[in-house]
């Protein structure tokens, strides 16, 4: 028991560190360079182009930037989310050309389906769309956005699936511990939104790491069950389940006794 909450304190500790460290690096990277100026074309550059940035880093060298590539952790979150997407997907088809446990194979197939939509919504704001093409939702007490309402849905589902498949993920005690550090991340990400302070640029990446790593401990140690360590077959071709050393024997007389008349047929 002792040994246990060592663990859970040392886990804790090492994320902590670490989203502090990611943090400090986000900010860093802020204060790092100074966007001097912006335009379109030969205001910028020399040619015709989209939007411009001229960046000066480190208060020593000048680089000129598209759009496109403005630091945002949306972006990092997309990443992350694509990634772990692609990995419950080829799990559940390894699973599926193992045979695995079906039970298994539903909660790697939700769980990519899940990640995809969160994919397409982070990449593409589908729930702000929504919420813009749903004003009657402001309406409802205590809604002051729309899309914060269509948001506040995903939690609940969420937690809708932990609980259906309760069973797998306490499982990992692991992973567990993991996804518990980014609820908290979660919860911090969201108080900041609500509080307009920019500390959820911060929380969001983090709480997306711990949901990513979490996702990888429980996928390696399923995959290591079911294809590496999983009940082998003790059949050569032929010999049935069940048959032990004295089938094989068989098979093997058999085998002999195929090639001897082959090669007296030969003779």
């Amino acid at each position: 028991m002792k040994q246990a909450s060592t663990k859970v304190r040392r886990t804790i500790v090492v994320l902590v560190i670490a989203a502090v460290a990611l943090g400090a690096l986000f900010l860093m990277a802020r204060f790092a360079y100074e966007v001097e100026d912006k335009g379109k074309g030969p205001g910028i550059v020399p040619y015709e182009s989209g939007l411009i940035y001229k960046v000066r880093v480190l208060d020593t060298f000048t680089v000129y930037a598209p759009y496109e590539a403005r630091p945002d952790s949306d972006k990092i979150s997309s990443i992350g989310l694509a990634a772990a997407t692609t990995m419950m997907l080829m799990a559940l088809v390894l699973l599926n050309a193992a045979g695995a446990n079906a039970r298994l194979r539903r909660f790697f197939g939700f769980a990519s389906a899940g990640l995809a939509l969160l994919t397409f919504d982070e990449t593409f704001a589908l729930h702000e769309t929504v919420g813009h093409n749903m004003h009657f939702l402001a309406d409802v007490p205590g809604v002051e956005r729309p899309d914060d309402l269509i948001f506040a849905l995903y939690p609940i589902a969420v937690g809708v699936f932990a609980w259906r498949y309760r069973d797998v993920l306490l499982a990992h005690p692991r992973a567990v511990r993991l996804f518990a550090v980014g609820g908290f991340f979660f919860l911090i990400a969201v108080a900041a939104d609500l509080a307009s302070v920019h500390l959820d640029e911060v929380a969001e990446p983090a709480a997306g790491l711990c949901l990513v790593a979490g996702l990888v401990v429980i996928t390696a140690n399923v995959l290591r069950q079911e294809l590496l360590t999983g009940p082998r077959p003790n059949r050569l071709a032929g010999v049935e389940d069940g048959e032990g050393a004295e089938g094989c024997d068989n098979h093997a007389a058999h085998i002999g006794a195929g090639s001897s008349a082959v090669r007296a047929a030969d003779s």
